[in-house]
């Protein structure tokens, strides 16, 4: 009868440690899923994040008076066109703002400071990965008053010395290439020249 009730309380307590075990195991498989699951979320968000920063362009410059003081603290907006999605900057103490990480398309710039007529500027065209300058001058007055600009002033990529252009949808499909290699289409850049392929250059050194 003793021996019967010893084989009864080994069985259970190996019953109640094989299923500690198993839940322990169970808890600890779950726990490596939910790290794998969560690893690979951010790998996808990670990943999704670069492609979309890629070819992204900011417009910056100065913001002047009349008389060409630069103007601190003063608010500019660039707004998408047709899209509505806007980004606001203060221009810092020496007159100079940053409008970063816009994507390629049309925007209206505005600006606006105390004791200046509100300034717009329409159709301000921002290429991919271009940094496009975009200087402003106001005109003394009053807030509620605004001045227009349809025109292009000084847009252009002043903060690096590389030349580059970018060749519009357009361009590639109507422009003949030769042997269609796009390569060709670098030709289209100010400054750049055809190289002479290397056996060229070893006939004429010879």
């Amino acid at each position: 009868m003793r021996t019967r009730s010893q084989d009864l309380i080994n069985y259970l307590y190996q019953y109640s440690k094989t299923k500690l075990e198993w839940k322990k195991q169970r808890t600890t498989t779950r726990r490596f899923r939910s790290l794998q699951i969560g690893l690979a979320l951010l790998c996808i968000l990670f990943v999704s994040g670069l492609a979309h920063g890629q070819g992204l362009g900011s417009i910056v410059g100065t913001v002047k008076d009349p008389s060409g003081a630069v103007i601190p603290n003063a608010k500019v907006t660039a707004t998408e066109i047709g899209k509505g999605f806007s980004r606001t900057a203060m221009t810092d103490s020496s007159g100079y703002y940053v409008l970063g990480s816009l994507r390629p398309s049309d925007y209206n710039l505005s600006v606006e400071a105390n004791g200046f007529h509100n300034f717009e500027q329409k159709g301000v065209t921002l290429l991919a990965d271009q940094t496009l300058t975009a200087n402003v001058n106001m005109q003394v007055g009053a807030l509620s008053e605004s001045v227009s600009v349809t025109t292009a002033g000084e847009l252009v990529d002043t903060t690096t010395s590389t030349l580059k252009q970018v060749i519009e949808q357009r361009s590639i499909s109507e422009l003949p290439l030769n042997g269609r290699n796009a390569a060709e289409l670098s030709l289209l850049v100010a400054g750049t020249v055809r190289v002479p392929p290397r056996h060229s250059l070893a006939q004429l050194r010879s």
